[in-house]
């Protein structure tokens, strides 16, 4: 196991990672990191580009583990700082910024999504702990939401094979 300064897209997964070959069609997806852990603080922050405009983002404090692309799937790294892309970042922000937050545990698969954009890729998030979803709000909501709606409908009964009959009504 390496242990980094921090754990970010490019550190544990290099420039490679955004690179998809000229074949690969629009929305074509993979993984390049997969991270887990438990964080305990959130701090803003943004550097200065060499195109003059601003990048923003929130560094983690915590412990955390990474892999490129899915687990075991390379060296494993360690650090107790983090920098996630917006994506998952934004969420695990929010969830800390809770009132009765102390840490939250958490784990992601990053992945990216290759697009017509000027970088011509997206990144991607996908939550991999109960934890985490329940630190979600909306996910809280949508607890309460479900509950509070009726029962579904049952789904009517299809007709199986040549020997059911269409029943119409004629008037005569």
């Amino acid at each position: 196991m390496k242990i980094l300064k921090k754990i970010t897209v490019k550190t544990v997964q290099g420039k490679a990672l955004t690179r998809f070959d000229d074949e690969s069609a629009l929305g074509s997806e993979r993984i390049v990191l997969t991270v887990y852990g438990r964080a305990d603080k959130a701090e803003a922050g943004e550097n200065a580009l060499p195109s003059g405009d601003i990048s923003q983002y929130t560094k983690f404090r915590g412990d955390f583990i990474a892999f490129p692309g899915n687990m075991g799937e390379g060296d494993k790294t360690r650090s107790g700082v983090m920098i996630l892309p917006e994506v998952a970042g934004d969420l695990l922000a929010g969830s800390l910024a809770r009132d009765d937050a102390v840490s939250v545990n958490f784990g992601f698969q990053i992945g990216i999504k290759k697009t017509d954009t000027p970088i011509g890729y997206e990144y991607f998030a996908v939550p991999l702990i109960e934890e985490a979803a329940e630190a979600d709000p909306l996910a809280q909501i949508a607890k309460q939401v479900t509950a509070a709606l009726p029962a579904p409908l049952p789904a009517p009964e299809k007709a199986k094979g040549k020997a059911a009959e269409k029943t119409t009504v004629s008037d005569k």
